[in-house]
């Protein structure tokens, strides 16, 4: 690794759940607590967590790659060296030629089958106003008949497209073989907050213990056992649901 101090039931059949709408802090009275009651069915918790769990999940390799298209515009002062190996400098920060501003921590590292940001914590601005701000890493390995990738920070570019353009932190992490799939994920999804701490995508099953929250702000909890299992809101059992497996494999497989 090269460390661097830049300058720098069926939800089929119930109508789809309200999307979830960040509305700050909420009000909680400490000394009278109000119990949450569910404002989703199973059939519509169902939906959200098929939703969800659909994706689209970020791209760690276009991470990686607009990483190395700023790098690519610094010069031999600033931040030094060639893309792959830009030299320690002061965290003060410093201006390339080219008007590109570095300031910050990064740690590339690239082999033969596993490359990516491995330390980010740094700020890239340009003359036209352009951002990339970065702090986490994003790693992607592939080789020996199985795949890996790790995203896990804050990353947001403003003049990138999708989900980098847009900005958000996150926490994804794929191994992929023939075999199927472990995912751990917690990110903010169109349906709600999701967290899975290990789900087990198969080529015929889909297992694991899957997290949503919802719009009344508490958490939906999904047990799965081949693609089905009970919906529980807090203490209370809403009901079974299944899930469609195949476009979140499909999904998950798009991100390796």
């Amino acid at each position: 690794m090269i460390l661097s101090l830049l300058a720098c039931t069926s939800p089929s059949r119930d109508s789809a759940p309200a999307l979830a709408e960040d509305t700050g802090w909420p009000q909680v009275d400490l000394q009278n607590p109000v119990e949450l009651q569910p404002g989703w069915s199973a059939g519509q918790a169902g939906l959200a967590f098929q939703s969800a769990l659909e994706g689209p999940y970020p791209d760690v390799r276009v991470i990686g790659a607009t990483y190395l298209e700023w790098i690519a515009r610094g010069d031999e002062l600033c931040p030094g060296g060639d893309s792959l190996q830009p030299p320690a400098v002061s965290l003060e920060g410093c201006t390339s030629s080219s008007g590109v501003h570095y300031a910050g921590l990064s740690g590339w590292s690239e082999d033969t089958d596993r490359w990516g940001l491995q330390v980010a914590d740094f700020r890239l601005t340009d003359p036209e106003g352009r951002s990339f701000l970065a702090g986490g890493e994003a790693v992607v390995s592939d080789g020996g008949g199985s795949s890996y990738l790790l995203l896990r920070g804050s990353f947001h570019d403003t003049g990138a497209a999708g989900w980098l353009g847009q900005g958000g932190s996150a926490l994804l992490q794929v191994i992929g073989s023939q075999a199927g799939m472990i995912a751990q994920i917690g990110m903010s999804t169109p349906a709600g907050p999701l967290y899975t701490d290990e789900l087990l995508v198969g080529s015929a099953c889909m297992e694991g213990e899957v997290f949503l929250k919802g719009l009344e702000g508490g958490w939906y909890d999904l047990n799965l056992d081949c693609g089905c299992g009970p919906v529980r809101f807090g203490a209370q059992e809403l009901g079974e649901v299944c899930l469609d497996d195949e476009p979140i494999r499909a999904a998950l497989q798009e991100a390796l």
